[in-house]
């Protein structure tokens, strides 16, 4: 039987929306924050440490939270970080395509805009509307089953877990 490589996570829209909403609202936010605070420079006179080490490392700790731990609510709160990282890292993309890394350079607002624009069809294209094969189905089922096995299972969790084991192959013994 030839098994896909990829299984689709028919959660990904959410967690999808979550990082794309998370990473344009930093990128808002820090731009507010710094033009308020006149453009400060952390790191003293001789060094200038640049928000997107920082953004760097709320993706780093997106990345070590998705490794380490299992459940929605992490997944959540990765997606939650790592937008936030991905915002504060693209935001300095002017002085990673000028050579005289020019943070104001003009041009940058579009690019990150057109980087969303992608990110946001890619996200439309992955989740699109498409039916998942008899073992997707069952592999999204079980990943819900997490809520149960933690006691926080509620009645709609349970019941979004049962249509999607509706959708896969009946006569297979883990869907029974």
């Amino acid at each position: 039987m030839n098994r896909p490589l990829l299984i689709r996570n028919i959660a990904a829209r959410e967690y999808l929306d979550i990082f794309i909403i998370s990473a344009a609202s930093s990128i808002v936010l820090l731009r507010f924050y710094l033009s308020v605070m006149g453009y400060p420079s952390i790191g003293g006179e001789k060094y200038h440490i640049a928000h997107m080490l920082w953004g760097g490392v709320l993706m780093v700790t997106a990345f070590v939270l998705n490794f380490a731990f299992l459940g929605n609510r992490i997944q959540r709160m990765v997606a939650l970080l790592g937008g936030v990282g991905f915002g504060v890292f693209i935001d300095e993309i002017g002085k990673f395509i000028t050579r005289d890394n020019d943070y104001f350079f003009r041009p940058s607002v579009g690019i990150i805009y057109a980087i969303f624009v992608v990110l946001y069809i890619t996200t439309t294209f992955l989740t699109r509307e498409q039916k998942l094969t008899s073992e997707e189905y069952q592999l999204n089922a079980l990943r819900s089953l997490e809520e149960a096995i933690h006691h926080d299972m509620d009645r709609h969790e349970r019941s979004a877990a049962r249509q999607l084991l509706s959708h896969a192959r009946q006569s297979d013994v883990l869907t029974q």
